[in-house]
């Protein structure tokens, strides 16, 4: 699994949503989704945007740091 696509699926897990419900919030038919966390195709900026308006960490995801809020 490629490390995206393990980041992504750790914030899916986190934020409790199933495959084919962060699918649909993406844009992308759940066999996309699957391939996004298994490393097998990489996601495109916007199914990353759709998914960064509920709550995804695209710093972690792309990066492997967590976003640091600033006080």
């Amino acid at each position: 699994m490629g490390e995206i696509g393990k980041r992504l699926k750790e914030e899916r897990v986190r934020l409790h949503y199933t495959q084919a419900a962060f699918a649909a919030i993406g844009g992308v038919l759940v066999n996309a989704q699957g391939r996004y966390e298994r490393g097998q195709r990489s996601p495109n900026a916007l199914y990353l945007a759709r998914l960064s308006g509920i709550g995804v960490d695209l710093e972690y995801v792309l990066t492997g740091r967590r976003h640091q809020k600033i006080l």
